[in-house]
């Protein structure tokens, strides 16, 4: 009669063991999801700060003066590092005090991943 016992109690054991691992495999899956989407909010971050330094370091590079060709340069070197695109159209003149005479160049950088945009500085130089 112990014997019987013994045998039922160990079937007891091995449906607590399943509903354990059912349990545990329902929380566990959430938790992986929290940590997928966190991990795209830390690449998009880092994408945002990259462009940010990239649209600086552009920047720095035309404050002596526009060209066009240190702009297609760059722009090829992003795209192949970073698959990342800079659009800076042609600098404008404008007029910081109203006297009616140009004071400077306004210089417009925007920094694309695709359709996004990650950066965008303006410069007056």
């Amino acid at each position: 009669m112990k014997l019987k016992k013994l045998q039922n109690t160990a079937g007891f054991v091995l449906i607590e063991i399943i509903v354990t691992l059912l349990i545990i495999s329902i929380l566990l899956i959430p938790l992986g999801i929290m940590f997928e989407k966190e991990k795209l909010k830390a690449k998009q971050s880092n994408e945002k700060y990259l462009a940010q330094n990239l649209a600086q370091e552009l920047a720095e590079e035309l404050i002596s003066g526009y060209d066009s060709g240190k702009v297609t340069a760059f722009n090829t070197r992003i795209n192949a590092t970073y698959n990342f695109q800079a659009n800076v159209p042609t600098p404008t003149d404008i007029d910081l005090n109203s006297d009616g005479k140009f004071d400077g160049k306004s210089i417009k950088i925007t920094i694309k991943k695709g359709s996004s945009q990650l950066a965008y500085l303006e410069l007056v130089v």
